[in-house]
């Protein structure tokens, strides 16, 4: 054998040595994760609906203001179920999106109150702020425009508006009440 042949099995070897870690993979799902609608924090949010100070306090908006919101962005983040799976609902995909604001974890952390994966909650939860952007836009566009781009409080209300998204929806929320 010469070298050329030695150096064309190790090239083979290698090939067929790759192809064989792709194939390891058993599962596509990890088993508690297809467990979302039994873990989910949608089950606690639930239970906390009969104690008003502990839902605002895990969603840091009362029931009534949530159920405004949810309404506003469903037609925009609502997804179809398939034949491979059930749709992550609106109601999950605010619920975990708030907390994601309200508390500052991260996907990888999220994803075990959530039952979503760190992947998906990637996709979810910036389609959700923009979603919650979309509806409440020309309120707050309103407001902006009746303060002066110099001002204190103007810079005050875009570091707000940055940081605590949150504060934001539930002040325009009631403003939209009134």
């Amino acid at each position: 054998m010469d070298d050329d042949d030695v150096i064309a099995v190790l090239g083979l070897a290698l090939v067929l040595q790759n192809r064989k870690r792709k194939r390891d993979r058993t599962e596509w799902s990890k088993r508690w994760l297809l467990k979302r609608m039994q873990f989910s924090h949608v089950n606690l949010i639930n239970e906390l609906r009969f104690s008003p100070t502990d839902y605002e306090n895990y969603l840091r908006m009362d029931e009534k203001l949530y159920l405004k919101l949810l309404s506003l962005i469903t037609p925009l983040i609502q997804r179809q179920d398939t034949v491979m799976r059930e749709a992550i609902s609106a109601h999950e995909r605010l619920a975990v999106t708030l907390r994601f604001l309200t508390t500052g974890r991260t996907y990888e952390c999220l994803k075990y109150s959530a039952i979503i994966s760190p992947q998906a909650l990637g996709r979810i939860i910036p389609k959700t702020c923009d979603a919650i952007y979309e509806v409440l836009k020309e309120d707050y566009l309103q407001v902006s425009k009746q303060l002066k781009p110099n001002s204190n409080h103007y810079t005050s209300l875009i570091v707000v508006c940055q940081i605590l998204v949150v504060v934001l929806v539930r002040a325009e929320i009631v403003v939209q009440e009134k």
